[in-house]
């Protein structure tokens, strides 16, 4: 019986390849992000992580059990976190990574549910299904990010970032539904189908910008604090044609005494914007140089500036500073987070931090 045992035990142990990996990943050293490891390889190695959580939980006193709580959970979830970002930024400029599967963010996943402590787990947890949101959402993998951002909120319904990353790629999926088909495509349309489409896209954006509205308001009622959230409702409640709303909202940003530079740069933006779609171009214009004085470096207050100068007919004044008009209103930027290093960084799963940490993004958009 005890060889069996000892055998079980045996079975049920990560790979100590494997546990040599993580302790390296955890001690800075990222060449091990390179190992050619297969998805078999890692979900038989997460199976053996569950059989050893199993046997632990039926004895008190046993050596699994001691394993079990010694495992570094958090470090391996962000070894593949890590891995996952890799190789979607290793895809040359032409390739596009797939959506779907995922299957090291989904290994990452069930490794973090298997932490013992309950609340162990839930310091680590939430903020992962942020850092992943984050990381699948600044790589264009929307529908994917918004799979992550379900699962997270299914289990936190209450976390105001959480609820402003999912507003944020509803926004998002709003301004690629309005996009115009492709020349090719164009070719395949007649009169009436043309009108049918774009009938579709308006219907579609429509949607998405309520519920995009929606989950802007349960972040904010979640935290009111988060002033971003604010001021990219304020610019949803402009495009649904709630004008007056969308000023309220973005006014009462700019006049929050401890709103961050960066919501208030955000809301001075969107308000010229809205200003310069209801032809007040003087209060655009104002705006607009309001976002630069906040944020010199930026360069949509630049852009914008010009344009509405451009319109006004201020012709010399905007002419050192004109291009392709910008758009403040589409929603494929960055949202900030309130964090230290990016996911994939392998500072997040030194001993000195237990939690993933997520990077406030620079830059007003694209």
């Amino acid at each position: 019986m005890l060889l069996l045992a000892a055998l079980a035990a045996l079975q049920a142990a990560p790979t100590a390849d494997y546990l040599e990996a993580i302790e390296r990943y955890r001690q800075g050293d990222r060449t091990v992000l390179r190992r050619p490891w297969s998805e078999e390889r890692l979900r038989s190695e997460l199976a053996g992580i569950k059989r050893l959580v199993r046997i632990s939980a039926d004895c008190a006193e046993c050596d699994e059990r001691s394993r079990v709580q010694a495992f570094p959970f958090e470090a391996a979830a962000m070894l593949l976190t890590a891995r996952d970002i890799a190789e979607r930024d290793a895809l040359s400029e032409g390739e596009q990574a797939a959506s779907r599967p995922a299957p090291l963010l989904d290994v990452a996943r069930q490794t973090i549910e298997l932490i013992p402590d309950a609340e162990r787990r839930r310091r680590f947890e939430r903020p992962w299904f942020l850092a992943a949101g984050m990381h699948l959402y600044q790589r264009g993998q929307w529908p994917l990010a918004q799979e992550y951002m379900d699962l997270g909120l299914r289990l936190y319904p209450s976390d105001g970032e959480l609820l402003l990353l999912r507003a944020s790629i509803l926004e998002t999926l709003s301004a690629a539904a309005a996009e115009s088909p492709s020349p090719e495509d164009m070719n395949r349309f007649t009169a009436r189908t043309w009108n049918e489409q774009v009938a579709q896209q308006v219907q579609v954006r429509g949607r998405l910008l309520a519920q995009a509205e929606d989950y802007y308001r349960r972040a904010l009622a979640a935290d009111p604090s988060l002033d971003e959230g604010r001021a990219r409702l304020g610019r949803v409640l402009a495009q649904r044609g709630k004008r007056e709303q969308a000023s309220a909202e973005l006014k009462a940003v700019i006049a929050a005494p401890g709103a961050p530079m960066r919501a208030r740069y955000l809301a001075q933006l969107f308000l010229g914007a809205l200003r310069e779609s209801e032809g007040k171009l003087r209060e655009a214009q104002a705006a607009y140089e309001a976002a630069i004085v906040l944020e010199p470096r930026g360069q949509a207050g630049y852009v914008a500036l010009s344009h509405a100068r451009h319109r006004a007919g201020k012709w010399a004044r905007s002419r050192s500073r004109r291009s392709a008009r910008p758009s403040v209103w589409p929603a494929r930027d960055r949202i900030g987070t309130r964090g230290g290093p990016t996911p994939g960084d392998n500072r997040t799963t030194s001993r000195s931090c237990s939690r993933p940490c997520i990077a406030r993004p620079s830059g007003e958009g694209r």
